[in-house]
């Protein structure tokens, strides 16, 4: 699957800190980003750590509302119902 250029390009996420970046955008908690990629509570945090220093903001709620503006692309879990997802992959069915 290949990433598409976003403003989050000049920030050099790794793709797993794509990852956890939508899942702060979505405003999923350590532990729930950890359940849900099945990692560990501690890694998220490092993911989260290095996330925020990389984007050189002070919090994760900063974080989600910057890769929002900057058009990162939606998580499966966006495009199935999120009306404001950046990206579609074609018509709404309604």
């Amino acid at each position: 699957m290949g990433q598409t250029n976003t403003g989050l390009d000049k920030f050099d996420l790794t793709p797993r800190e794509l990852e956890v970046l939508e899942l702060l955008r979505e405003g999923m908690s350590n532990r729930e980003i950890a359940a849900k990629l099945i990692i560990s509570d501690k890694t998220a945090s490092v993911h989260v750590s290095r996330i925020l220093a990389k984007l050189s903001v002070a919090n994760r709620a900063s974080a989600g509302v910057l890769a929002q503006r900057l058009g990162a692309p939606a998580t499966r879990s966006d495009s199935a119902g999120d009306a404001t997802a950046p990206r579609s992959s074609g018509p709404q069915a309604t």
